[in-house]
């Protein structure tokens, strides 16, 4: 089974490069709907440990008040 799964990964990989250019680093086949996607996780990842700070913080004051 298990060389079953190298082959069809292979396979993938030689068949299907288009898949790759989902890839930030890639730098290939940008569409406005990825660009947009990109910019919105990039937001999301960044504003993340500020508003998780934010909520521990809230929290630890909330239950010693």
């Amino acid at each position: 089974m298990k060389v079953y799964k190298k082959y069809f990964l292979l396979a993938l990989a030689f068949y299907l490069p288009g898949i790759s250019w989902a890839c930030s680093v890639c730098q290939g086949g940008y569409t406005p709907k990825q660009v947009n996607a990109y910019l919105i996780t990039t937001g999301l990842l960044a504003s993340m440990p500020i508003i998780m700070a934010g909520l521990i913080f809230y929290w630890i004051y909330k239950r010693y008040k």
